[in-house]
């Protein structure tokens, strides 16, 4: 698994929200959504 999803899920765990980890990793929501997509596919 690619660290960055790793990053990703846990900003999300950390903050409760999409948005909020979007902001703080300076990405869209878009894209977390897409890694959110590849963690759980």
């Amino acid at each position: 698994m690619d660290l960055n999803l790793i990053r990703v899920f846990t900003t999300i765990y950390e903050c409760k929200s999409i948005s909020e980890a979007a902001k703080i990793l300076h990405v869209t929501q878009p894209s977390i959504s897409y890694a959110l997509r590849k963690i759980w596919g």
